[in-house]
């Protein structure tokens, strides 16, 4: 049984007993975003793939439980259940580009998870889902291409036309970090940072929730991605010159 087989495992162990429930009582009393949980059938309600999520909603929880982790063995247990479906991809995408055994994959996958979790802050739960499963892939491509596990393409020949394919990163995992980055040179705002981040579908809701009118919060949105765009080239054109 694999570290994700018995994550699996003691969840189920949870969910036949009473302590999910008992955890969520003690956690509704020290956060407001557990307030509305009724039992642990509506937090799972909350996580499940089969339905269109409330992404605000889902981080804020998730925020909430990377917090008691440190803490509660029950958050610990539900932190990792609930994201097992994330980690699941990040071992998908590095089995093959990685010279190490499968368990010792997770093992390092599942560290720099726990890792970010640790990091979680209470006040910026913007996009935490994506920012877990983020942490976790690019903290173990780091760590295998620093221990020389990591494999690469290399020049193809006739007798040996690929060696390895190149590690990949989504685009969408690439945005978020080149935008976290970008936040923290100065180059936009945190604010307008969520606004070049919110899809046209979301805007509205983003918009509402800081207060700013929709037509100025679409042009906020136009400047910042405007801005990302100026900021990516030049960081792009300062790494060619480097």
């Amino acid at each position: 049984m694999d570290v994700f087989q018995q994550i699996r495992a003691v969840y189920s162990d949870l969910e036949s007993g009473d302590a999910l429930t008992l955890g969520i009582e003690r956690w509704r009393s020290r956060h407001p975003a557990f307030e509305c949980i009724v039992d642990a059938d509506d937090l799972a309600s909350i996580f499940a793939k089969d339905r269109r999520p409330d992404y605000e909603r889902r981080d804020l929880i998730l925020a909430a439980l990377c917090i008691e982790a440190r803490r509660d063995e029950v958050a610990k247990v539900l932190v990792c259940r609930v994201m097992l479906s994330g980690l699941l991809d990040v071992v998908r995408d590095l089995s093959e580009q990685t010279t190490i055994a499968i368990d010792e994959l997770h093992a390092e996958i599942l560290a720099h998870f726990w890792e970010a979790v640790c990091k979680v802050p209470s006040t910026n739960t913007l996009r935490v889902a994506q920012r877990l499963k983020n942490a976790a892939k690019f903290g173990t491509v780091r760590s295998l291409r620093q221990s020389g596990a990591l494999l690469r393409r290399e020049i193809p020949t006739e007798d040996h036309p690929l060696v390895a394919r190149r590690v990949s990163i989504p685009a969408e995992d690439q945005i978020d970090l080149l935008v976290r980055e970008a936040v923290a040179a100065d180059a936009v705002s945190k604010d307008d940072a969520e606004l070049a981040l919110s899809s046209p579908r979301r805007l509205a809701e983003t918009a509402s929730r800081m207060g700013v009118p929709f037509r100025a919060a679409r042009a906020r949105r136009q400047k910042a991605k405007a801005n990302l765009r100026r900021w990516i080239s030049e960081r792009s054109k300062g790494e060619q010159g480097s």
